[in-house]
């Protein structure tokens, strides 16, 4: 993709991102900027190359990088431009662009993302960053190739610079369960993309998201053992957020306020997260429109802002009635070895259960009327349950996720025709 047609694409998603701003949209986060100075700090060659700049100083401000540059002019190195990519998977790539894990637990890993693309035999998996500029534009940039795995954890060959991806936004995403290693988690979303371009190949469906090959963005919840787990998804069942509910929260608010369709596939523990970030999303998108809404009131009846004030109830209402149709929008879930007592009513649920699942029996709900709306106000009338002779483990499900999502793909797909 040139330079020229990205910038084109980055600034009609400014000029989008201007009219319809997140209410949770932000300057990357610490973790960001850490990562981004450790790059600068350990490998100061780097430091010159203007590509690397542009991404810093658009995300954490062109002052913190002059410091950074600063404290590396002793060192100066220039790159040379016709320097062969360090991402080739021809060459072995220089021991200090390898990440190999270090005594390190799977904790390390946790709210990671990895990025599966293409198909046999160029499938690729890739560790991926969302990223804000300093008008909170969303991207994503790619920061390297997962090559091999250790002890159960990724090796990474990081890029020498970052990959912008340009307008890519994730369709397809997956979150795991709870006693998932990180390699095991992976392979898992392997599994999925592959199964799910087998499947859109037979319908002759494969460009159904304007690409050669259906992508899955995999955020990788972590494990810290069996026991904390179980701690883990009782502390999610009384409605406390962590790093990766949060991250899934973004993901929705993303959906919603770029206009992308996006496909969540959620797996035990994962379908608590989900559901706790479905309940965050709903409540600040709610905020959000309810600016909107106070314009159009005030504009459309002329009324000065104590009138206003007394019609908040109406106001509310309104708004929350267009969070609700704009979720509905633009995201879909598939929840597998289901964990979730009481599921949000904002958004239909395809539950997928099986017979033998014993999480699903003890903690989750496995029966059509325990999905639906309830006299306390959890569930939606639109969401399905599909049984299946399995126990709990994600592969026995893959077939039937797969078949959900395809099926909603191929139904969105229709309705835009």
């Amino acid at each position: 993709m040139s330079r020229k047609r990205i910038s084109l694409q980055r600034k009609t998603a400014t000029q989008r991102h201007k009219q319809n701003k997140s209410p949770s949209s932000m300057v990357s986060d610490d973790s960001d900027v850490t990562r981004m100075s450790s790059v600068l700090q350990a490998y100061p060659q780097r430091a010159q190359n203007q590509q690397t700049i542009m991404h810093l100083q658009r995300t954490i401000g062109n002052h913190a990088v002059q410091n950074l540059l600063q404290r590396n002019e002793t060192d100066e190195v220039k790159t040379n431009s016709n320097e062969k990519d360090d991402s080739s998977t021809e060459l072995k790539p220089p021991e200090d662009t390898m990440s190999v894990p270090d005594d390190k637990n799977f904790e390390d890993f946790d709210g990671k993302q990895y990025r599966v693309t293409g198909k046999a035999p160029n499938r690729k998996i890739e560790e991926v960053k969302r990223m804000t500029t300093v008008d909170g534009e969303v991207y994503y940039v790619a920061l390297g190739e997962v090559i091999n795995f250790m002890e159960k954890m990724p090796i990474v060959r990081y890029y020498k610079n970052p990959v912008d991806l340009g307008d890519w936004y994730p369709s397809v995403t997956h979150l795991n369960g709870m006693n998932v290693k990180t390699q095991d988690g992976i392979t898992d979303a392997v599994l999925l993309q592959q199964n799910l371009n087998e499947q859109m190949d037979q319908a002759g469906d494969d460009v159904a998201l304007g690409q050669d090959a259906i992508d899955v963005l995999y955020t990788y919840s972590s494990t810290e053992g069996f026991g904390w787990d179980l701690v883990d998804c009782v502390k999610g069942k009384l409605g406390f957020d962590d790093k990766v509910i949060h991250m899934q929260t973004q993901m929705i608010l993303d959906a919603v306020l770029q206009g992308n369709l996006t496909y969540i596939s959620a797996h035990s523990r994962g379908t608590i997260k989900t559901d706790n970030a479905v309940r965050n999303a709903f409540r600040k998108l709610q905020e959000h429109f309810r600016q909107e809404v106070i314009k159009d009131v005030a504009g459309s009846l002329d009324l000065e802002q104590g009138n206003v004030l007394k019609m908040w109830s109406v106001i509310k209402a309104l708004a929350k009635t267009k969070a609700k149709e704009e979720m509905n929008k633009y995201v879909r879930l598939v929840y597998a070895g289901n964990a979730v007592v009481f599921p949000s009513s904002v958004l239909p649920i395809e539950f997928i259960v099986g017979y033998y699942d014993g999480v699903s029996m003890t903690v989750g709900s496995m029966t059509q009327a325990g999905v639906e709306k309830s006299i306390f106000g959890h569930g939606n009338d639109d969401s399905k349950m599909t049984h299946q002779w399995s126990g709990h483990g994600f592969r026995g499900y893959i077939k039937n996720v797969v078949k959900k999502i395809k099926g909603k793909i191929i139904k969105d797909n229709e309705s835009d025709n």
